[in-house]
């Protein structure tokens, strides 16, 4: 739903679908030229600490090989699923996707659902990320040096410095080709799990009731009054009215996702339900701008009708 997205964006979501793009930059800054060698000294001083042999691909890339996957290699045009850290040269984490690592480095933003990422690999903007993503296969993991002619060149980005050599952690768990497909199975698999019994509705959502309620039900241009709480299929809780006021909308005005709405359709009040939205009849397969619901998320309610008016 539209209402419940909170202010912060997820670094991920910056650090891989942002539309900046820096390639090597041709400086004429003696400054920046400073930058740049300081950058290359650093470097050539990580590469001997930490006994790096392998060679840099044709673009300045070091791809080390961590864990060999045994799935398929990313192509073009596929999402991925995975979980990883960001580093500069010097050590400093300044993006995780593991939430005790964040915690631990002062990183933590509670606006942040933490967990595995998924993405448009096409909407990887940074060459470096791109590159590394398309040597590795499902199920592996690798370390990406990336210099900064491959992530944001002479751009300052949150705790990035510009002119930094990024290190990735990356561990690639899953590489959807058919992303509608792959979620459609997701939910034939919770459905299973959970012991599910209801058919979906004519509208392609699960409703399950949980408790009935009394009266009647809303109609189009009434107000609702609704608590709930939204789970992503894999069980990540990504927002919940409970611990602050419940929402309050007008059925129609687009002020929910369409399958949110179907459902609160079918309640009454005092009623609670489940709901099952898959992504056609929620957030769709852009998921949101701020990157806190990612592409073709089948989203988890619970819901409890309080009022209508």
């Amino acid at each position: 739903m539209r209402e419940v997205m909170k202010p912060g964006i997820f670094f991920a979501a910056v650090l891989l679908v942002t539309v900046f793009l820096f390639g090597a930059v041709s400086c004429t800054d003696s400054d920046d030229q400073k930058y740049i060698d300081r950058e290359q000294r650093l470097l050539e001083q990580y590469l001997i600490d930490n006994n790096i042999d392998e060679e840099p691909t044709e673009s300045g890339l070091y791809y080390i090989e961590m864990e060999e996957g045994d799935g398929v290699s990313p192509a073009m045009g596929n999402y991925l699923i995975i979980e990883y850290r960001v580093r500069l040269i010097t050590g400093k984490i300044v993006e995780t996707t593991y939430e005790q690592e964040a915690k631990d480095n002062d990183l933590y933003n509670p606006d942040i659902v933490y967990g595995p990422y998924k993405f448009r690999i096409d909407n990887t903007p940074l060459e470096g990320v791109k590159e590394g993503l398309l040597m590795m296969k499902e199920g592996g993991r690798a370390r990406l040096i990336i210099p900064s002619h491959l992530a944001y060149g002479s751009s300052s980005v949150g705790e990035i410095p510009k002119y930094s050599t990024l290190i990735f952690d990356i561990k690639l768990h899953t590489v959807i080709d058919d992303p509608e497909r792959h979620e459609r199975q997701l939910i034939t698999q919770y459905v299973e799990d959970n012991n599910i019994v209801e058919d979906p509705t004519d509208f392609d959502i699960y409703y399950i009731e949980i408790e009935e309620g009394t009266g009647d039900h809303p109609d189009i241009h009434m107000n609702v009054l609704v608590h709930y709480t939204g789970w992503f299929i894999d069980g990540r809780m990504y927002n919940t009215t409970k611990d602050t006021q419940p929402f309050e909308f007008v059925l129609g005005e687009h002020a929910a996702t369409p399958g949110f709405e179907a459902g609160i359709k079918m309640m009454k009040p005092g009623g609670k339900a489940k709901l099952i939205v898959p992504s056609w009849r929620g957030y769709g397969p852009d998921g949101t701008a701020d990157g806190r619901i990612p592409p073709w998320m089948t989203i988890i309610y619970e819901v409890e009708l309080l009022e209508l008016y």
